[in-house]
Order: C-alpha cells, then structure tokens, then sequence
C-alpha cells in the first residue's frame, strides 16, 4: 500500500484536472477557507469530459481558487445534502440518505433493479414502515426511476406490478404519475425534479395529447 501523501489545501489533488485548453490569463489565487482543512488530503485521479472540465475551470477563475478547492468544497456541501431530509418539504419524514441507501442495496451487480424479490424494493420498503405518501416529491421521482428500471427487467411485463405498488399506500397523484412514466416510457432530468408531480403529470399528459394530435 502506498504511503498517502499530504498536499497543500490549494494544489490540485489529480492530474485530470489540468485543462488541454488555456481559457484566459488565470487570476492570482487566493487562499480560501478549506472545508478539509483539519484533515489530510490524499491525492487521486478523476475523469471528466472536457466540457465539464472547462467549466469547472472556468468558475474556479472566476472564484480567484484552484480547481481542487472548488471541487472539494462542490463534494463536501453534495454529502452534507444528503444527510438532511429534503428542503421545502416541512413534512419529510424519511431521510434522503435513508431512502439512497435502501434504493442503493436493491441495484444488482449488471445494473438491474430488484422489486418483487423478497431482498427487493417492496419487501424492504415495507418492513422500515414506509408509505410512499411520506415521500416528498423529489424523493418520489427517484424512487419512480428505479421502480422503471425494475420493471424494463422483466422479459414479460408483470399485470399485478402497480398492485405491488399500491401495498405501499402512495397518493393517487404518485399513483397516476407511475402509470404514465410506465406506459410511455418517460425519462426526467433533474429540471423536472424541481417540479411538483402535479405540474410535471400535466406536463407530460399536455405533451401526449400534441404527440397524438399531430
């Protein structure tokens, strides 16, 4: 094993992170409040695509940091988030991390998604006395993107997968929400999840309708 290696809170800690282009005459760093200050850094390697690099270039400039400290502090705020329930929900009762963890142990190892398998997302669901009506909408969309990856596992398409759902008591908004991200084989993006189920059910029922109009 390698003996980890400190390094200065301002140099880079991958290689990667040397942009291939030059965008502008760097500004002179200064020394920032470091969130991993107390700690040792250890240094490693991180891929990005180039577009993502040069923006990430571009806003550690524009900030006077290095590329390293602005992506520290990008990871160190991410993993906070994750321990808090979800903001502009008052009512969260179940934790992001909590909800994470429990989707994550339901992946398998070829990129599947187990449901109606007694390890699957409806038994453990079930057994931490969860409802789905106890979801906060962002919450709802991430576990509607795994209930489809489950689903699209199946070689012949289940008929009793949505009364699987229903066992878990979600809101006849969540409900209708799944059977048209099912049935029309929606995908959302992170803009979507900033919108309410009602909003985004809308959206997609107005998109249906102009697709089978034209």
């Amino acid at each position: 094993m390698e003996k980890s290696e400190k390094v200065d809170s301002e140099e880079l800690t991958t290689e990667e992170l040397e942009s291939e282009e030059p965008l502008k005459e760097p500004l002179k760093q200064k020394r920032i409040h470091d969130l991993d200050a107390e700690d040792e850094l250890i240094k490693t390697l991180i891929n990005f695509s180039k577009s993502t690099l040069k923006e990430i270039s571009q806003v550690a400039v524009e900030k006077g940091i290095s590329k390293g400290a602005l992506i520290r502090e990008a990871v160190k705020e991410y993993l906070e988030k994750l321990k808090k329930p979800s903001k502009g929900n008052p009512e969260a009762i179940i934790s992001d991390v909590e909800l994470t963890e429990l989707l994550e142990s339901c992946r398998t190892y070829w990129g599947g998604f187990k449901t109606t398998e007694e390890d699957g997302f409806f038994a453990k669901f079930d057994a931490e006395g969860w409802k789905l009506e106890d979801l906060t909408d962002k919450q709802f969309y991430d576990v509607v993107e795994c209930l489809k990856m489950g689903y699209e596992g199946f070689v012949s398409k289940p008929s009793d997968f949505l009364d699987w759902v229903k066992e878990l008591k979600p809101t006849k908004e969540q409900l209708k929400f799944l059977k048209l991200f099912l049935e029309y084989n929606i995908s959302i993006d992170e803009t979507d999840k900033t919108k309410t189920i009602a909003e985004l059910t809308s959206e997609i029922n107005e998109q249906i309708e102009t697709h089978e109009t034209e």
